[in-house]
Order: structure tokens, then sequence, then C-alpha cells
């Protein structure tokens, strides 16, 4: 076995491992972001009561449907009010109670 091969085969892993690394980091960060942002949705749609649980599940269902048919290149235009509407009325046919 040549040592060179050995050597580069080595710190290509290591550099593959980094990456792959790198990529979880960002991944996670992406979903404490997603966390906070749904947070201060909550907050400012109910002046800080929360969502019910119905509410919850039901708004985060709409925020993956919106993700997964808006383009990457114009989300803002692709979030319009009709979408907020959406939104606000989930909250209002499931308000949270006590």
């Amino acid at each position: 076995m040549n040592t060179a091969t050995t050597s580069h085969e080595a710190f290509n892993q290591g550099r593959a491992i980094g990456q792959k690394h790198e990529l979880l980091r960002a991944a996670v960060l992406a979903k404490l972001a997603f966390w906070e942002a749904t947070k201060h949705l909550e907050n400012a749609m109910t002046d800080g009561k929360g969502f019910s649980d119905r509410a919850n599940d039901e708004v985060l269902e709409c925020i993956n449907d919106l993700a997964a048919g808006a383009p990457l290149d114009d989300v803002y235009s692709a979030i319009t009010e009709d979408e907020l509407g959406l939104i606000i009325e989930i909250v209002k046919q499931h308000p949270l109670e006590g």
C-alpha cells in the first residue's frame, strides 16, 4: 500500500467529515431560527398568549406547505397577505382556551 495514497485518502475523508459536520451545524442553526421565527409569529398573532395545540399544528403544517411551494428566488413575493390570512383564520378557529 502506498503511504502517499493512504495519507491523501485520509485527508479527503477527514475533509468530507468536516463538510458534513458543517452541514449538520447549518441544519441545526436553521431549525433554531425556524423555532425562533415561529415563536415570534405566535406571540405577534396572539398578543403573547400562544397558540392552542391544534392551531400550532395547523400553522406549522401551513408553513411547511408554503415552504414546499415557494420559489427560492422570490420567497417574499410568493408569501402574500392571502397566505397570512390563512394563518390568521387558523388561529381564530382554534383559540387557546383557559
